[in-house]
This record gives C-alpha cells, structure tokens and sequence, in this order.
C-alpha cells in the first residue's frame, strides 16, 4: 500500500475497515492527510513538502482564503493588487471564516453583498473577490461552479472629474504651500505619474536629467526626462533619503501620509477642488498643448490606451480644431 503513496506519507490503519494517512518527514511531528482520493490530499501534501503548515481541517472560507494567498493565482498579482485584496479578504475571514465555502449559494453571495456597511464600492469588490475564491475552489476540487459569477454590481454614483489646478491656483501654491508640500506638487506635476507613484522615486534612479521608473500599477518601466524647472528643482532640494520624497524625520513618506498632508494644505490654501491626481491631468494638458502626439504623451504619462490621453487631452485637442474651424467659417 505504501507503494502508492507519495513520499512522506504513510497509512495507519484505524477502528474497523478505516485507514488514516500521515505525513511524515525527520522528527516533524506527523500531520493527519486528507484522503488521496481527495483533490485536497495533493494541496495539503504540496505545502507540507514546501515546509508550510497544513490548512486548517474543513472546507471553511478560513481554509480556503489561506490556500488561496499560497496559490500561484495569488502570488503572481501585483503587491498593490495583493493588498487591495487583503482587505477584502480580511472581511470576508472575518465575516464568514468558520462557514462552509463549499455550501455558499448566489443568494448568500448576494445577501453579503447587501449586508455590507461599507459603502457601494467595497459591497462589489467583495462579490469580485468571492468569485476569485470560489474560482480557486474549484481549482482544487472543492466545488464544482462559482456561484458569484453573474451577480450584478450595485449601481454606484459617478466620481466627480478631477478638476485641472489653474494658472491661479498653481502660482498661490507655489507662492504659499511648505516646503514639503511644495516638493510633491512639483514632482507630480513634472512626472505625470500616478500619486501612488510619487513616494517610489528614488534618487539613485534620477541621473539629473531624467528618472527611471517602474509604475505601481501597470508594471511598466519609463525613462522620464525632466523639465528645465523640475531639473533646477530637484537639484536645489537635500537628499535626505533614499527617496525624493520624505517625511520630517527623513524616512520615506508613504502615499497615505502623503494625502493626508497635501489634504490640509489645499483646505489651508482654500483649494480643496484640486486634488493629487488632477496634476497628472495637468501634465497631460500641458503636453497636449505643446503640440506632442498622443503616443508622445503615453511615453511619458505610461497610459497603454488613446482613451485616458483623450479624455485628459481631449479639451486641448478640441479647443484647437475648434479655433481651426472658426477660422475657416470667417
């Protein structure tokens, strides 16, 4: 019998007819296997030879979110993506951990939805991320269908554009904003990158004339050249760090604190409208109205589509063919 058992494992014969198997390596102390008929047996067994500890006994959402953060599925998503989905994640532990993920129905996947206190946004992302569960359950055999798939999304209100910061409003920021928050004005205003982005620059990457970066989101690595302002800029500032951007004690500055100085700097200045990534709308505005070509644009901004440049640039775009065609009507 031991013959057809992978390595490390061993029966043990129960009460009556039953047989129990035990996965055993050195002096480990020896771990209860599922049944090798089951598709969980070689989940347990391929974490067990890796040195992880074994999943919990069950079919519960506990176990399941647990194999699922070992899978590959999960491991091969972004850091950012990860963490966007550990908080899902976490509630759903929290909230449904000790049931059973094998017996959930569309009609409880539904109720969760309803039930949570969290806003319309995470409501949806719980039903996204229960279907990512439900599609790993079945890749190691614990069900046979996904029953979040195909339940529709809550309707949510639109967000309100980000509204471009103007001539008026950038020269009372530079004239009035501190020191730090000047920094990150100017440094995500040249870039053009995501604000997430902005507490990555490292100064090793800046060669004074230009940045390398590897954009959070789509993974892609730029090569960023600076604006005679941005150049004069970064070369007056301290390196402090090993990033651009930090914080008073010169430990790099995190994206939330970030937010939440430039925050109370806009409410101090009495322009709240004008948020951190309305100046990545500027920097494409800014290139668009010096002539670049959409794909000029994408090579700096990173955008892999026309549809973000055009809505960023398009009023640009428009307003010059708008003047084009006024011309041509007198």
């Amino acid at each position: 019998m031991k013959r057809e058992l992978p390595k490390y494992v061993y029966p043990k014969k129960g009460k009556g007819s039953t047989v129990y198997h035990y996965f055993i390596r050195g002096h480990d102390k020896p771990v209860r296997m599922p049944d090798p008929a089951d598709p969980a047996f070689w989940t347990v067994y391929a974490g067990l030879v890796k040195g992880r500890k074994p999943l919990p006994a069950g079919r519960s959402f506990k176990s399941l979110i647990q194999s699922y953060e070992r899978s590959e599925r999960f491991q091969r998503l972004k850091p950012r993506t990860q963490q966007d989905y550990g908080k899902v994640l976490a509630w759903i532990e929290t909230t449904l951990g000790q049931l059973p993920s094998d017996k959930m129905q569309r009609k409880d996947v539904i109720r969760a939805q309803n039930e949570s206190t969290k806003g319309v946004r995470f409501a949806n992302y719980i039903v996204q991320i229960l279907g990512v569960l439900f599609e790993h359950a079945i890749d190691i055999g614990w069900r046979d269908d996904n029953p979040a798939k195909g339940v529709r999304l809550l309707k949510t209100e639109k967000k309100a554009p980000h509204v471009p910061w103007t001539p008026e409003a950038m020269k009372h920021w530079r004239e009035n904003a501190g020191e730090l928050e000047l920094q990150i004005f100017e440094i995500g205003l040249c870039f053009g990158q995501r604000p997430g982005d902005w507490p990555t620059f490292v100064w090793k990457n800046f060669d004074g004339t230009g940045l390398w970066h590897r954009q959070g989101k789509t993974g892609r690595r730029l090569y960023i050249p600076c604006t005679t302002r941005i150049q004069k800029f970064l070369g007056s500032m301290p390196r402090e760090g090993l990033t651009m951007l930090v914080s008073p004690s010169g430990q790099p500055l995190r994206y939330r604190r970030m937010a939440e100085i430039m925050r109370a700097e806009r409410v101090r200045l009495g322009l709240e409208k004008h948020d951190l990534h309305a100046l990545r709308y500027n920097a494409t505005m800014e290139l668009a109205e010096a002539g670049c070509s959409r794909d000029e644009i994408k090579a700096i901004t990173g955008h892999t589509t026309d549809d973000m440049v055009n809505l960023y640039g398009g009023e640009v775009w428009q307003m010059e063919l708008a003047k084009k065609a006024q011309e041509k009507r007198k």
